[in-house]
């Protein structure tokens, strides 16, 4: 029997091994795609934009909150002087830092805008001793807000601080965007009113973009979103689900609850949770079903590049016109896909007179 039992160790053991080296093999395998798909995705941008990275004081918060500056490098010539660009500040997920989604703010930042990635207090990136739990960061939900209305604030320290974007920034034309835990900030700052009733709204923020948004939940109520202001725009997809076991559609409901004339949804049929590679990070979990697909990614750079011209940019607010513009920067160009099948992308309005297309 001991001699059974210690051959049955040593399969299992051999057994075990051998399916932990498949694992360790299947990740590397992905990691090395999603390090492929990161550069192609950022590539084209990089050599395009410069970035720095500051901490400013709140002294009504007392509180340090790191930043980093994403613009365009032609800022630099002296031939700009005289340029305006919008501003967007942009908002990370749950435990993600503003260090992340090169994709997304770089393409933006190459394309004329001047972008600032707060650092939240749930940021891993943060020392131990300053970040928060998860249960703390998921309590914290209110000071995210604060962070992107502090960031607005401060945007006479920015232009001292990085003094290629001085007077560069259009006050008139502020965007604010986010993904997952950041999309709820945005929302807020879209003038969603939660159930604590605590006014977190920025009039400032002339366009908002949601990545991966929040439906009800207990910081939201189904009546949250009637005072939210237009225009919005939300990007998801069939896949994006979220830790609370909601289903992707849950995502819709900022959409569906949203008052008529006010909001756009874009949806990308198989999309995850980070849409292939969005985040733009090197590295893969174990537990990331999401294979990397080149072609999310670039549905969401130019999607939401579409929505920042018409509604930031150019200061429209019809859905109908915003939903044209961004059906018009499809379809993606196809060679950069990772698919074998291009995924059907579905864009529609919350208008009086529902209008949609699909791609």
């Amino acid at each position: 029997m001991m001699h059974r039992f210690t051959l049955a160790l040593i399969t299992l053991s051999v057994t075990g091994v051998a399916l932990l080296g498949s694992c360790i093999g299947k990740i590397a395998q992905r990691t090395q795609q999603h390090a492929a798909l990161v550069a192609q995705t950022i590539d084209p941008d990089k050599d395009n934009v410069a970035t720095m990275l500051l901490t400013l004081h709140d002294d009504a918060r007392n509180k340090d909150l790191k930043i980093r500056v994403v613009y365009p490098i032609s800022l630099r010539d002296e031939s700009e002087n005289d340029t305006k660009l919008p501003f967007i500040v942009f908002s990370h997920g749950l435990f993600g830092s503003g260090e992340m989604y090169d994709p997304l703010t770089f393409h933006w930042a190459a394309n004329g805008y001047i972008v600032v990635q707060p650092t939240h207090s749930d940021s891993k990136n943060l020392p131990r001793r300053e970040r928060l739990t998860m249960r703390e960061g998921l309590r914290d939900w209110s000071n995210r807000p604060k962070d992107v209305s502090f960031v607005l604030d401060s945007i006479a320290t920015l232009e001292e601080q990085v003094p290629d974007i001085a007077g560069h920034i259009d006050t008139a034309r502020i965007g604010v965007g986010g993904h997952s835990y950041g999309a709820m900030t945005s929302q807020l700052i879209a003038g969603v009113t939660p159930r604590t009733r605590e006014d977190l709204s920025d009039q400032r923020a002339k366009a908002v973009l949601l990545i991966s948004p929040q439906g009800e939940n207990n910081i939201l109520s189904s009546s949250a979103w009637d005072t939210l202001r237009g225009p919005v725009m939300t990007i998801s997809g069939s896949n994006d689900t979220s830790i609370e076991n909601e289903p992707a559609e849950w995502r819709k409901q900022p959409f569906e609850h949203s008052p008529a004339g006010r909001h756009v949804l874009v949806w990308i049929d198989e999309a995850y949770h980070s849409f292939g590679g969005i985040t733009g990070r090197q590295r893969l979990s174990i537990s990331d079903r999401a294979k990397p697909n080149a072609e999310h990614v670039k549905i969401v750079q130019q999607t939401s590049l579409a929505y920042w011209n018409t509604a930031l940019r150019d200061g429209v607010s019809n859905v109908d016109a915003i939903s044209n513009a961004v059906s018009d920067s499809l379809p993606v160009d196809q060679t950069t896909t990772l698919d074998e099948n291009p995924p059907t992308v579905t864009i529609t309005n919350n208008a009086e007179v529902p209008a949609g297309s699909s791609r």
